[in-house]
């Protein structure tokens, strides 16, 4: 699935012909059908396992960028408004539980909504972080308010028009439940719903800086144009051929200077002698006798430097998360858009180099 992803993705649609783009097109939308029930399900799993919640100051423009990245084509393909409303704030919490909640309602709220707007909506009460997603779509009857929460629930007022395995909403309330927050929903058939989460996350008591909605996504292609033009070098270890080469492409179109890593530890190590300082390394988890953990170390010892390192792995087991967070070494999970890696790549560079400057 990770390579069919990157693959599609790299398919130019105005090189096709007209019948060629419409079989595309269905294709594509299968795929991301299939995407959201694997991530669905690995979020249940990862829920399901016990894991425990982490917390770091994290700004809300990232966890916005993030968001209007994956969500902005989506709105733009229904012809939908995207409206991010609140002030930069520093919160401490768990940024990848919060991001997760929204990219949850975010996907609910774009599903079922047709036309108008989804509106994300940032405030502090108390000092803690509220936020809210408000959709103009078709709503929820009062009847069923109670029960969308609920695993694999689809509400008869709209299963005959929507796709959906009805997880999005439950894997919400599993989260919010683990931070020992609250949620509410308000909806009203044929104009929309609010969800809205309480979180116990302290927000900073800095004065508020620039709105949120200014500037996000300009800043965001500008940075990766940046760093096209530097033309970094990123590391790839992986094991699957046809992952390994769908990778390769890709960066390599993007203007990155690839590096295709070998995990037999005898070829590792004499690759390493030719091998020029990696801005970063993205590697598969589990590469036969060695894991990518070891090979990220070994990457770093090297260059006498904590590159920026990220497994990819679909392994949601709390006790390897545990072990990439000891090494500094962060996770996404597969299945995974390949323009939220690459996005991922280029936060994780300009983080460093802004560390290296401090």
């Amino acid at each position: 699935m990770q390579a069919i992803n990157i693959f599609i993705e790299m398919i130019e649609q105005r090189n096709l012909q007209d019948h060629e783009r419409s079989i595309f097109q269905r294709m594509h939308r299968s795929v991301v059908v299939l995407n959201n029930m694997f991530n669905s399900l690995l979020d249940v799993s990862k829920l399901d396992s016990n894991f425990s919640t982490t917390e770091s100051h994290f700004s809300l423009s990232q966890v916005v960028s993030n968001l209007r990245h994956t969500f902005e084509d989506l709105c733009q393909q229904k012809k939908l408004g995207l409206i991010f409303k609140g002030e930069e704030r520093s919160v401490r919490g768990d940024p990848h539980l919060t991001e997760q909640i929204l990219r949850n309602l975010l996907a609910n709220a774009v599903q079922y909504t047709d036309s108008g707007e989804i509106v994300i909506t940032f405030r502090s009460e108390a000092g803690c972080l509220v936020f809210s997603v408000a959709d103009s779509g078709c709503g929820i009857p009062a009847e069923d308010l109670s029960l969308v929460f609920n695993e694999f629930y689809r509400s008869e007022h709209s299963r005959s028009r929507y796709d959906g395995l009805g997880l999005g909403l439950s894997i919400v309330k599993r989260i919010v439940k683990k931070i020992d927050g609250q949620c509410t929903v308000q909806s009203v058939v044929g104009k929309g719903s609010t969800f809205t989460i309480h979180t116990p996350y302290r927000v900073s008591s800095d004065k508020a800086q620039q709105p949120l909605n200014s500037g996000v996504t300009s800043n965001a292609a500008a940075s990766a144009s940046a760093a096209n033009e530097l033309a970094p070098c990123i590391g790839i270890i992986e094991n699957d051929p046809s992952l390994r080469e769908a990778y390769c492409q890709y960066f390599l179109q993007k203007g990155y200077q690839v590096y295709l890593i070998p995990h037999q530890e005898d070829a590792f190590f004499k690759f390493l002698l030719d091998l020029p300082k990696l801005q970063f390394i993205l590697s598969d988890f589990r590469l036969g006798e060695r894991d990518g953990i070891y090979f990220i170390q070994k990457l770093r010892e090297e260059f006498n430097d904590d590159i920026p390192a990220c497994i990819l792995t679909a392994d949601t087991s709390p006790k390897h998360l545990e072990l990439f967070n000891a090494h500094n070494i962060d996770v996404l999970y597969k299945p995974i858009d390949i323009k939220e890696i690459a996005a991922f790549v280029v936060v994780a560079m300009q983080q460093a180099d802004t560390s290296t400057q401090a």
